[in-house]
């Protein structure tokens, strides 16, 4: 009588299991085609200090998805959004294929705007640099690089500060080009 007991229960245990991994798996959405994958989200800051055009900027680091599901490095971006609108992006160099280490460190808002700073290298050399971007006429404008290199043998530090004679829409920014 115990045995049979047993049994009716371990056959209705795996009904029940049954029945619900086929209504979970029912329950999945299948992306045909990997064009239909969205980018995974690494990162996204919200500057809550400050609105503009009455909207929140969002600064989101994505990468997209290959078939397997990982990451594809050259499709490493920022994208920087203002409500539901882009309004640039840019793509960020490769770590160490490209760029030795590259990092994009923090992004901190600023009095009018907002600055990012990154950093690679390593090794004997370290360098770091900072952008700053102004917020004028509804959109951002990069404005002022702050760059730092740090020689670890001799433990020698340059500093250096170029204020841009002409503003850089953000949507026009090559992060190559002041690396």
């Amino acid at each position: 009588m115990g045995t049979i007991r047993f049994t009716v229960m371990k056959t209705i245990l795996l009904l029940i299991l049954s029945a619900y991994s086929v209504a979970c798996f029912g329950q999945q959405e299948k992306i045909a085609e990997p064009s239909q994958q969205l980018a995974d989200t690494v990162a996204k800051l919200l500057l809550n200090r400050k609105t503009y055009d009455n909207d929140r900027l969002s600064i989101l680091e994505l990468y997209s998805l290959g078939k397997d599901g990982y990451r594809i490095d050259s499709s490493h971006a920022l994208f920087f959004v203002i409500g539901n609108k882009k309004i640039a992006s840019f793509r960020l160099p490769i770590p160490d294929d490209e760029v030795k280490n590259f990092q994009v460190g923090k992004i901190t808002e600023t009095k009018n705007g907002f600055k990012m700073d990154v950093t690679w290298g390593g090794g004997e050399n370290i360098y770091r640099i900072d952008l700053y971007f102004i917020y004028r006429d509804r959109y951002f404008y990069l404005y002022l690089i702050k760059k730092n290199h740090f020689m670890l043998s001799s433990q020698k530090e340059m500093n250096s500060e170029k204020k841009l004679k002409h503003l850089v829409p953000i949507d026009k920014v090559d992060i190559f080009k002041y690396l």
